[in-house]
């Protein structure tokens, strides 16, 4: 009979490797790490490469329910399974190489505050 040692199981570093963007410090990360769910609620910065065409979300002007202005959401997939929310509007394009900034909101989704593409860099501003 086989015994198997036990693991140390599903435990955290305690140290990641952090980047400093805009005063925020974000946890520099791979994609694996982000589909393995450690890091929810985790500021974090990851590069892959876009995989479909985004979509851009728009919702018009509706003063019966508050909205006063037209409102842009960028939702992008990348090759690593993630999908990426952008609240306006990113103009990337497919086979680009893109790093993001955000936050891990879901096992495979990221809000990003900051995505760098090969031409432009979008941000969100406070």
């Amino acid at each position: 009979m086989i015994k198997r040692r036990k693991g140390r199981g599903n435990i955290k570093p305690r140290f990641y490797e952090t980047i400093d963007a805009r005063g925020v410090k974000y946890v520099k990360v791979t994609p694996s790490m982000l589909l393995s769910g450690s890091l929810i609620g985790e500021r974090v910065y990851f590069r892959d490469r876009v995989s479909q065409k985004p979509r851009i979300v728009t919702r018009r002007k509706n003063p019966l329910l508050g909205t006063p202005e037209q409102e842009f959401y960028t939702i992008i997939k990348t090759e690593k399974g993630i999908t990426i929310g952008f609240p306006g509007v990113a103009l990337v394009r497919i086979g680009e190489d893109i790093s993001v900034y955000g936050l891990q909101s879901d096992e495979k989704q990221v809000v990003a505050d900051i995505i760098e593409g090969e031409e432009m860099v979008f941000e969100i501003q406070d």
